[in-house]
């Protein structure tokens, strides 16, 4: 799991008004998630949605993945893989190589520059939408 990469990020960020919400998609709830987060020692907000409310609301089919949110509540990017780090992995008994690094790049470029940054860019219209207030 990438929860300790995760926990540098927001310790790096946590003050240029970034978040991150991490929703443990475990059907086993807190005793199977909370093991990950306590290893992580994170600090972010964490929880477990064991009814995967989170994960069919911004389309997630695997873990991690990450949506990028805006202080209006605009999604810029829609869901898409998040590692923190580069790694090669197999997908249908074939290396596939994740580009970690390359996303965390473009996360920093986007908390430092906003909807300046070249990373907030066009995303599906349904992604674009501004979600409803909670």
């Amino acid at each position: 799991m990438d929860l300790p990469g995760w926990q540098n990020i927001y310790t790096e960020l946590k003050d240029r008004n970034f978040e991150i919400i991490a929703a443990a998609q475990d059907t086993g709830g807190e005793a199977a998630a909370g093991k990950w987060y306590d290893a992580a020692k994170a600090t972010f907000t964490a929880f477990v949605d064991a009814k995967h409310t989170v994960s069919s609301a911004f389309q997630f089919v695997n873990v991690p993945m990450g949506v990028w949110i805006d202080e209006q509540g605009r999604v810029v990017r829609p869901a898409e893989p998040a590692w923190t780090s580069t790694r090669t992995d197999t997908f249908g008994g074939k290396p596939l190589a994740i580009e970690g690094e390359i996303y965390v790049a473009a996360l920093r470029d986007w908390v430092a520059n906003g909807d300046k940054s070249e990373m907030d860019g066009e995303v599906p219209e349904a992604a674009g939408a501004v979600l409803p207030e909670a």
